[in-house]
């Protein structure tokens, strides 16, 4: 066993050629890519529906303008996602691509903040110092951090960008303000550093509220790693401190929302349950970050309702035991560098859960998820980190480097090949939940997700018995029952489907889905009149991003009542509420087709050749929207742009019939003809 060498002070040219940033750099990506390579083209999954796919804030670049809207929390995130989608629509690919980036970011992130550690005036003058070894320590954290399979869903689930991107203005605040603080007085980077350590806070508390943190962090390092601040110190932290005032002004909006939401729900976990079931839950957590099994995107959580219940005191005392070992290491093994930075990884970790492991407002079934461990997981492997590379601290021997990153090694390769296979649950959702299903089996909300991704693919047989299940799981789930009635409509089973939405109206009254469903059902068996009853009600109830939706179907059912004015009016109310909607939406050509039909019903035909343009505008490759267009354009005695528009047709579908015809006539006849036109 070798002993530790002499104290030294190493100069920042030593940490240079020792780390060789560009070599870690490569391997860094290499591992992530490769890890990573198999969720490119993985699907959609749960809260990206309604953060991306539906949410109109990613919709338009325009909402960059939100900046200086408070009420946005999570403005930067929600940026991001816009700009994926002003530059590829929905298609996955760039959505994980960017993901998958950020996580390198973060890793690299980690290796540079861990060095930066190792330069800080309390390590550099600690006995024992393990100068030689900064390097692996800080490779050996960031290498475990990019490969442990718990980090699967903050990157391969693309909303949670959320905490990814967090952790990335998080560490790059931490960075900035290290090397402000090593920076000579006369330095002329020197403010610049502590210039984006504040822009970096500002972003991550418009980005996530685990955020809430961050000046409480350079609070820690400035004891931990600093002389004792001076009150020049405290003024300068002063902006940070300030900042904390964001998190609280821009979640009033959402805390009222939350309020209302839980009003909603009889049964409820207490405050007080909330943080008993925490405590559990933080044990949980330190188990899958050691011993990474059975990962779940839906645990099935007990809740605990006592401090003395034995799970929950013994939780207790192991994290007050955790606690005791930081407090050991930073007092009696206070000039050894190792332990110093041990004691700083437990409380990183303690301190960064702290805001989603307390009080948390979403506190009705959301008590443990494995992305809130993306941030506090840094913590853990800085310390395991600095306990196999810089030897057995209590002892003034240290551990050949090959035992401790051999040790890191192995560990890594198994964590990789783990997270490789765990990015195969996410292909889609059908992989995904019933992956759920199989870890939380006792638990509603997997088995109707799964079916919902059923129906999505047309399997509604198993679509059928998956909301069952979730159904005898939990009768009141008024969704559940909604999502049956929907298989039941597609079977052609109309009593069923009608029986199943009214039994989810008399549980949730104020589910507007299922009044819309009633609407649909009516309407295609025709009965115009109570559709449009249904739908009405379904309006009043319905959010304003949905009232579109619901319009345009209102708007067919005029159209086929022939009630054409009351059609167009309807139709024209749709495009009012849908006007932000994207290029790639199916149901906006559709509104602007069906509205040129009404128009033309009632003779407007200039009017019904502006909107037919504007069909095909949104979808080039509308083909009855083209037929409806050519036949407006030979109404108007303008046959040449008819004779575009067939071809046009011919091109996209050879088989519509009616288009071959019409240009047939044409070519052999100069003579006008009205030709009808085709609602869709």
């Amino acid at each position: 066993m070798k002993k530790w060498p002499p104290p030294q002070k190493p100069t920042a040219s030593i940490w240079i050629s020792r780390a060789r940033t560009p070599i870690v750099f490569v391997f860094l990506s290499f591992v992530i890519l490769l890890i990573y390579s198999n969720i490119f083209s993985s699907s959609f999954h749960f809260d990206d529906y309604s953060n991306i796919i539906d949410d109109p804030r990613v919709r338009s670049l325009h909402y960059l303008k939100q900046f200086w809207n408070v009420e946005e929390r999570r403005w930067v995130g929600f940026m991001t996602f816009a700009l994926n989608y002003h530059f590829g629509g929905l298609d996955v690919f760039g959505y994980h691509l960017v993901n998958v980036a950020i996580h390198l970011l973060n890793t690299f992130l980690v290796y540079t903040f861990v060095l930066q550690l190792f330069r800080t005036p309390l390590m550099t003058s600690t006995e024992r110092y393990p100068c030689d070894r900064a390097p692996w320590i800080a490779f050996s954290a960031a290498l475990l951090f990019a490969a442990h399979p718990l980090q699967t869903e903050a990157v391969t689930y693309i909303v949670q960008r959320f905490a990814s991107l967090v952790v990335t203005f998080y560490l790059l605040a931490l960075v900035c303000y290290i090397y402000w603080r090593i920076a000579a007085p006369s330095t002329k980077r020197k403010y610049a550093w502590y210039l984006g350590s504040l822009l970096s806070t500002l972003l991550a508390m418009r980005t996530k509220e685990v955020s809430f943190t961050i000046p409480l962090m350079f609070i820690l390092i400035e004891f931990l790693f600093f002389e004792r601040p001076r009150k020049m110190r405290w003024l300068s932290l002063l902006p940070f401190l300030s900042s904390l005032i964001l998190i609280p002004l821009s979640s009033i909006h959402f805390l009222s929302e939350i309020e209302e939401r839980l009003s909603r729900h009889p049964i409820q976990v207490s405050r007080l349950d909330y943080f008993f079931t925490q405590l559990r839950a933080l044990m949980t957590y330190l188990r899958l970050l050691i011993w990474p099994v059975n990962q779940n995107l839906d645990y099935d959580y007990p809740v605990y309702h006592s401090l003395f219940d034995p799970a929950v005191f013994l939780s207790l005392l192991v994290i007050v035991g955790l606690f005791s070992v930081a407090f050991f290491l930073l007092t009696r093994q206070r000039k050894n560098s190792a332990a110093r930075l041990v004691a700083f990884g437990i409380l990183w970790f303690f301190l960064t859960i702290s805001v989603t492991s307390t009080l948390s407002a979403l506190r009705i079934i959301e008590t443990l998820f494995e992305h809130r461990l993306y941030l506090p997981s840094i913590g853990l492997f800085i310390s395991v980190s600095a306990v196999l590379l810089a030897g057995p601290i209590t002892f003034k021997r240290v551990l050949p480097l090959r035992w401790g990153f051999g040790g890191i090694a192995v560990a890594v390769l198994c964590l990789s090949i783990a997270t490789y296979q765990r990015n195969g649950i996410w292909k889609d959702e059908m992989t995904l939940w019933g992956d759920v299903v199989k870890k939380s089996p006792a638990k509603a909300r997997g088995y109707n997700n799964l079916g919902i991704a059923y129906a999505k693919h047309k399997r509604f047989d198993e679509a059928e018995a998956a909301f069952e299940k979730s159904i005898a799981l939990k009768p009141d789930d008024a969704n559940a029952l909604n999502n049956l009635g929907n298989v039941y409509k597609n079977h052609g089973q109309i009593a069923k489907a009608i029986e199943a939405y009214q039994g989810a109206i008399r549980i949730n009254p104020a589910l507007y889905r299922s009044y819309y469903n009633i609407g649909v059902v009516y309407e295609k068996e025709g009965h115009l009149e109570e559709a449009i009853t249904f739908y009405q009600k379904a309006l009043l109830l319905s959010s304003e991003d949905d009232l579109g939706e619901i319009y345009f179907n209102i708007g067919n059912t005029y159209a086929k009542w022939q009630r054409w004015a009351e059609a167009i009016d309807t139709y024209e109310k749709a495009l009012k509420f849908d006007i932000d909607l994207p290029k790639f939406d199916p149901d906006l050509p559709r509104v602007y087709n069906n509205l040129g039909v009404s128009y033309a019903a009632v003779g407007e035909m200039e009017k019904a050749l502006g909107a037919y343009q504007k069909a095909v505008e949104l979808e080039p490759d509308y083909d009855k929207a083209h037929n409806n267009l050519g036949n407006t354009y030979l109404l108007l005695g303008r046959k040449k742009e008819a004779r575009e528009e067939y071809r046009q047709v011919i091109k996209i579908n050879p088989e519509l019939v009616e288009a071959r015809r019409h240009l047939k006539e044409l070519r052999d006849s100069d003579e006008d003809e009205r030709w009808g036109v085709e609602v869709t």
